[in-house]
Protein backbone atom coordinates (compact mmCIF):
# COMPACT_ATOMS: atom_id res chain seq x y z
CA UNK A 1 0.00 0.00 0.00
CA UNK A 2 2.84 2.55 0.92
CA UNK A 3 4.58 1.61 -2.29
CA UNK A 4 1.34 2.37 -4.46
CA UNK A 5 0.84 5.83 -2.78
CA UNK A 6 4.40 6.61 -3.17
CA UNK A 7 3.68 5.83 -6.93
CA UNK A 8 0.69 7.72 -7.40
CA UNK A 9 2.37 10.62 -5.89
CA UNK A 10 5.44 10.85 -7.72
CA UNK A 11 2.71 10.00 -10.93
CA UNK A 12 1.04 13.55 -9.85
CA UNK A 13 4.05 15.21 -9.76
CA UNK A 14 4.84 14.43 -13.23
CA UNK A 15 2.27 15.22 -14.45
CA UNK A 16 2.21 18.64 -12.23
CA UNK A 17 5.73 19.21 -14.11
CA UNK A 18 4.93 18.37 -17.42
CA UNK A 19 1.92 21.08 -17.33
CA UNK A 20 4.24 23.68 -16.26
CA UNK A 21 6.50 22.98 -19.16
CA UNK A 22 3.52 23.27 -21.38
CA UNK A 23 2.30 26.39 -19.59
CA UNK A 24 6.08 27.69 -19.94
CA UNK A 25 6.84 26.76 -23.53
CA UNK A 26 3.17 28.93 -24.34
CA UNK A 27 4.06 31.74 -22.29
CA UNK A 28 7.64 31.95 -24.35
CA UNK A 29 5.68 31.48 -27.60
CA UNK A 30 2.62 34.19 -26.71
CA UNK A 31 5.19 36.90 -25.36
CA UNK A 32 7.91 36.25 -28.20
CA UNK A 33 8.57 38.78 -30.51
CA UNK A 34 9.46 37.82 -33.94
CA UNK A 35 9.39 40.01 -36.92
CA UNK A 36 7.30 39.49 -39.86
CA UNK A 37 6.71 41.35 -43.57
CA UNK A 38 2.85 41.89 -44.02
CA UNK A 39 1.38 40.10 -47.17
CA UNK A 40 -0.97 37.32 -47.53
CA UNK A 41 -0.68 33.23 -47.12
CA UNK A 42 -1.05 33.21 -50.86
CA UNK A 43 2.74 32.75 -51.92
CA UNK A 44 3.58 36.13 -49.76
CA UNK A 45 2.04 38.29 -52.40
CA UNK A 46 0.64 41.87 -51.34
CA UNK A 47 -1.40 43.09 -54.66
CA UNK A 48 -2.20 46.72 -55.32
CA UNK A 49 -3.73 48.55 -58.03
CA UNK A 50 -2.17 51.87 -59.41
CA UNK A 51 -3.93 54.53 -61.88
CA UNK A 52 -2.30 55.41 -65.14
CA UNK A 53 -1.04 58.50 -65.18
CA UNK A 54 -0.65 59.40 -61.76
CA UNK A 55 2.70 58.41 -59.43
CA UNK A 56 1.96 55.98 -57.19
CA UNK A 57 2.92 56.43 -53.45
CA UNK A 58 2.94 53.47 -51.89
CA UNK A 59 4.55 51.16 -48.28
CA UNK A 60 5.91 47.86 -47.60
CA UNK A 61 5.49 47.21 -43.56
CA UNK A 62 6.57 44.98 -40.85
CA UNK A 63 4.87 44.04 -37.60
CA UNK A 64 6.19 42.18 -34.38
CA UNK A 65 4.23 39.33 -33.41
CA UNK A 66 3.49 38.51 -29.58
CA UNK A 67 1.67 40.43 -27.29
CA UNK A 68 4.55 42.99 -26.21
CA UNK A 69 5.87 46.05 -28.44
CA UNK A 70 9.67 45.85 -29.46
CA UNK A 71 12.13 46.63 -26.51
CA UNK A 72 14.98 48.19 -28.21
CA UNK A 73 14.72 50.08 -31.73
CA UNK A 74 14.64 47.59 -34.80
CA UNK A 75 16.57 48.37 -38.07
CA UNK A 76 15.71 46.14 -41.17
CA UNK A 77 17.33 45.81 -44.31
CA UNK A 78 15.26 45.20 -47.32
CA UNK A 79 17.06 43.64 -50.55
CA UNK A 80 15.35 42.66 -53.82
CA UNK A 81 15.73 39.16 -54.09
CA UNK A 82 14.80 38.20 -58.02
CA UNK A 83 15.41 34.26 -56.31
CA UNK A 84 11.96 34.57 -54.71
CA UNK A 85 9.89 35.80 -58.20
CA UNK A 86 11.63 32.82 -59.91
CA UNK A 87 10.74 30.46 -57.36
CA UNK A 88 6.98 31.39 -57.55
CA UNK A 89 7.18 31.54 -61.59
CA UNK A 90 9.02 27.63 -61.02
CA UNK A 91 6.20 26.62 -58.55
CA UNK A 92 3.15 28.18 -60.34
CA UNK A 93 4.16 27.35 -63.71
CA UNK A 94 7.03 25.33 -63.62
CA UNK A 95 8.73 25.44 -67.04
CA UNK A 96 6.53 27.26 -69.56
CA UNK A 97 8.26 30.74 -69.11
CA UNK A 98 5.76 31.79 -71.63
CA UNK A 99 3.56 32.21 -68.19
CA UNK A 100 5.90 33.49 -65.83
CA UNK A 101 5.42 37.13 -63.99
CA UNK A 102 7.62 39.88 -64.54
CA UNK A 103 10.37 41.26 -62.77
CA UNK A 104 9.30 45.17 -62.24
CA UNK A 105 11.95 47.27 -64.07
CA UNK A 106 13.68 49.79 -62.15
CA UNK A 107 12.27 52.63 -64.74
CA UNK A 108 8.49 51.68 -63.08
CA UNK A 109 9.27 52.51 -58.98
CA UNK A 110 12.06 53.82 -57.09
CA UNK A 111 13.04 53.38 -53.34
CA UNK A 112 14.93 56.19 -51.46
CA UNK A 113 16.24 53.55 -48.54
CA UNK A 114 15.75 49.81 -47.80
CA UNK A 115 15.87 50.28 -44.62
CA UNK A 116 12.77 50.00 -42.01
CA UNK A 117 12.84 51.39 -38.52
CA UNK A 118 10.92 49.96 -35.79
CA UNK A 119 11.50 52.55 -32.74
CA UNK A 120 11.30 51.15 -29.15
CA UNK A 121 7.93 50.53 -27.71
CA UNK A 122 6.28 50.20 -31.00
CA UNK A 123 5.12 47.27 -33.15
CA UNK A 124 5.26 47.94 -36.73
CA UNK A 125 7.37 50.21 -39.48
CA UNK A 126 7.28 50.35 -42.84
CA UNK A 127 9.13 51.45 -45.78
CA UNK A 128 8.37 53.75 -48.73
CA UNK A 129 8.16 52.64 -52.42
CA UNK A 130 7.10 55.62 -55.43
CA UNK A 131 5.47 53.59 -58.20
CA UNK A 132 5.29 54.41 -62.27
CA UNK A 133 2.70 52.73 -63.74
CA UNK A 134 2.43 54.33 -67.21
CA UNK A 135 3.75 51.79 -69.93
CA UNK A 136 2.88 48.58 -68.23
CA UNK A 137 0.69 46.14 -69.75
CA UNK A 138 -2.32 44.46 -68.91
CA UNK A 139 -1.10 41.27 -70.44
CA UNK A 140 1.46 40.43 -67.64
CA UNK A 141 1.68 40.23 -64.10
CA UNK A 142 4.47 42.42 -63.08
CA UNK A 143 6.07 42.08 -59.27
CA UNK A 144 8.51 43.60 -56.77
CA UNK A 145 10.61 40.86 -54.75
CA UNK A 146 11.62 41.80 -51.38
CA UNK A 147 13.23 39.77 -48.40
CA UNK A 148 14.57 40.96 -45.66
CA UNK A 149 18.21 40.60 -45.71
CA UNK A 150 19.27 41.67 -41.59
CA UNK A 151 17.48 42.55 -38.65
CA UNK A 152 19.14 44.29 -35.70
CA UNK A 153 17.11 42.41 -33.17
CA UNK A 154 14.93 39.59 -32.82
CA UNK A 155 14.08 36.86 -35.18
CA UNK A 156 12.56 36.84 -38.26
CA UNK A 157 9.11 34.37 -39.01
CA UNK A 158 10.80 31.88 -41.36
CA UNK A 159 7.77 32.11 -43.48
CA UNK A 160 7.60 35.76 -43.97
CA UNK A 161 10.79 36.93 -44.47
CA UNK A 162 9.91 37.90 -48.48
CA UNK A 163 7.10 39.57 -50.22
CA UNK A 164 6.34 39.88 -53.64
CA UNK A 165 4.60 42.81 -54.39
CA UNK A 166 2.39 42.95 -57.23
CA UNK A 167 1.40 46.41 -59.58
CA UNK A 168 -2.02 46.03 -61.06
CA UNK A 169 -2.84 48.89 -63.10
CA UNK A 170 -6.48 50.72 -63.76
CA UNK A 171 -7.98 53.73 -65.28
CA UNK A 172 -11.54 55.22 -65.09
CA UNK A 173 -13.04 52.68 -67.54
CA UNK A 174 -11.56 49.40 -66.76
CA UNK A 175 -9.08 47.20 -64.34
CA UNK A 176 -6.85 44.77 -64.60
CA UNK A 177 -7.64 42.28 -61.79
CA UNK A 178 -5.85 39.64 -60.31
CA UNK A 179 -8.56 37.20 -61.82
CA UNK A 180 -8.72 39.12 -64.63
CA UNK A 181 -10.58 42.02 -65.97
CA UNK A 182 -13.09 44.60 -66.02
CA UNK A 183 -16.45 42.70 -67.77
CA UNK A 184 -19.15 44.64 -69.64
CA UNK A 185 -22.13 43.16 -70.51
CA UNK A 186 -23.27 44.13 -74.20
CA UNK A 187 -26.20 44.85 -76.15
CA UNK A 188 -26.54 46.02 -79.65
CA UNK A 189 -26.82 44.62 -83.38
CA UNK A 190 -23.67 42.66 -85.17
CA UNK A 191 -24.72 43.72 -88.76
CA UNK A 192 -28.62 43.30 -88.74
CA UNK A 193 -28.72 40.51 -86.22
CA UNK A 194 -29.58 41.52 -81.99
CA UNK A 195 -26.62 40.04 -80.03
CA UNK A 196 -25.86 40.26 -75.96
CA UNK A 197 -22.05 39.56 -74.88
CA UNK A 198 -20.08 40.16 -72.79
CA UNK A 199 -16.80 42.31 -73.13
CA UNK A 200 -13.43 42.00 -71.66
CA UNK A 201 -11.93 45.59 -71.43
CA UNK A 202 -8.86 46.59 -70.23
CA UNK A 203 -6.35 49.49 -69.64
CA UNK A 204 -3.89 50.89 -71.42
CA UNK A 205 -3.27 54.27 -70.41
CA UNK A 206 -5.17 56.82 -68.59
CA UNK A 207 -7.59 57.83 -71.30
CA UNK A 208 -7.56 54.40 -73.49
CA UNK A 209 -9.11 51.44 -72.95
CA UNK A 210 -8.49 47.86 -75.37
CA UNK A 211 -11.16 45.04 -76.28
CA UNK A 212 -11.61 42.68 -78.72
CA UNK A 213 -13.44 43.87 -81.63
CA UNK A 214 -17.56 42.27 -82.09
CA UNK A 215 -18.08 39.40 -80.65
CA UNK A 216 -14.93 37.57 -80.72
CA UNK A 217 -13.96 35.58 -77.99
CA UNK A 218 -11.72 37.02 -75.52
CA UNK A 219 -7.86 35.34 -75.43
CA UNK A 220 -4.63 37.35 -74.16
CA UNK A 221 -2.99 35.49 -77.13
CA UNK A 222 -0.09 38.31 -78.85
CA UNK A 223 -1.96 37.00 -82.28
CA UNK A 224 -5.26 37.31 -81.50
CA UNK A 225 -4.87 40.89 -79.63
CA UNK A 226 -2.56 42.03 -82.87
CA UNK A 227 -5.50 40.83 -85.60
CA UNK A 228 -8.90 41.34 -83.73
CA UNK A 229 -8.32 44.04 -81.19
CA UNK A 230 -9.53 47.77 -80.91
CA UNK A 231 -8.83 51.06 -78.90
CA UNK A 232 -11.39 52.94 -77.10
CA UNK A 233 -9.87 56.64 -76.64
CA UNK A 234 -11.63 58.46 -74.33
CA UNK A 235 -11.88 62.22 -75.02
CA UNK A 236 -12.34 65.20 -72.05
CA UNK A 237 -16.02 65.31 -73.66
CA UNK A 238 -16.16 61.92 -73.38
CA UNK A 239 -16.66 61.31 -77.37
CA UNK A 240 -14.78 58.03 -77.79
CA UNK A 241 -12.40 57.52 -81.31
CA UNK A 242 -12.40 53.85 -82.04
CA UNK A 243 -8.72 53.12 -83.17
CA UNK A 244 -6.81 49.75 -84.62
CA UNK A 245 -5.13 47.95 -81.93
CA UNK A 246 -2.39 46.57 -84.40
CA UNK A 247 -3.77 44.71 -87.73
CA UNK A 248 -7.33 45.24 -87.69
CA UNK A 249 -9.13 47.30 -90.18
CA UNK A 250 -11.34 49.45 -88.28
CA UNK A 251 -13.94 52.22 -89.09
CA UNK A 252 -15.97 54.90 -87.22
CA UNK A 253 -19.44 55.50 -87.71
CA UNK A 254 -20.29 59.17 -86.02
CA UNK A 255 -23.77 59.89 -87.48
CA UNK A 256 -25.77 57.64 -85.26
CA UNK A 257 -28.10 59.48 -82.20
CA UNK A 258 -28.61 56.04 -80.56
CA UNK A 259 -25.25 54.80 -80.99
CA UNK A 260 -22.60 58.01 -81.29
CA UNK A 261 -19.77 56.55 -80.09
CA UNK A 262 -19.56 58.35 -76.13
CA UNK A 263 -18.93 57.38 -72.52
CA UNK A 264 -21.13 58.15 -70.16
CA UNK A 265 -22.04 57.50 -66.66
CA UNK A 266 -25.56 56.78 -66.09
CA UNK A 267 -28.11 56.20 -63.00
CA UNK A 268 -31.10 53.70 -63.29
CA UNK A 269 -32.91 53.44 -60.16
CA UNK A 270 -30.58 53.47 -57.42
CA UNK A 271 -27.70 51.58 -59.98
CA UNK A 272 -25.05 53.74 -61.66
CA UNK A 273 -23.45 51.96 -64.76
CA UNK A 274 -20.22 52.70 -66.89
CA UNK A 275 -21.59 53.10 -70.76
CA UNK A 276 -20.05 52.73 -73.99
CA UNK A 277 -22.50 53.19 -76.90
CA UNK A 278 -20.10 52.80 -80.26
CA UNK A 279 -20.58 52.19 -83.99
CA UNK A 280 -18.24 50.85 -85.96
CA UNK A 281 -17.31 48.46 -88.99
CA UNK A 282 -14.25 46.02 -88.73
CA UNK A 283 -12.44 43.73 -90.96
CA UNK A 284 -10.45 40.88 -89.41
CA UNK A 285 -7.45 39.74 -92.32
CA UNK A 286 -9.73 38.39 -95.14
CA UNK A 287 -12.81 37.63 -93.37
CA UNK A 288 -16.25 39.51 -94.52
CA UNK A 289 -16.30 43.32 -92.66
CA UNK A 290 -18.73 43.40 -90.08
CA UNK A 291 -20.71 46.18 -88.92
CA UNK A 292 -21.30 46.62 -85.08
CA UNK A 293 -23.59 48.96 -83.08
CA UNK A 294 -22.57 48.40 -79.15
CA UNK A 295 -24.05 49.38 -75.85
CA UNK A 296 -21.63 48.41 -73.61
CA UNK A 297 -22.15 48.35 -69.45
CA UNK A 298 -20.69 47.93 -66.13
CA UNK A 299 -22.35 48.36 -63.05
CA UNK A 300 -20.23 50.26 -60.23
CA UNK A 301 -20.33 48.87 -56.86
CA UNK A 302 -21.01 51.03 -53.74
CA UNK A 303 -17.67 50.51 -52.40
Amino acid sequence: MKYLRLLITASLLTVGLNACDKDNIYERELYKQVIALVCSDDYNKLEDSQLLGEEALRYVAVSCGGTEPVATDVRIALIEDDAKLLDYNWSMYDADRSMYAKRLTFSHYSIKDHHIFIPKGERAGKMEITFYPDGLSPDTAYFLPLSIGAISAYEVNPKKQNVLYRVLIKNQYAEQLSSGYTEYRMNGYKNASSIVFTKIIQPLTSNRVRMLAGDTPFESSENVLNSSAIVLEIQDNRSVRILPYKNITVTQIDDDPLYPNKFSMETDWDKTFKVFRLHYKYKINNEPEVEMREELKFEISEE
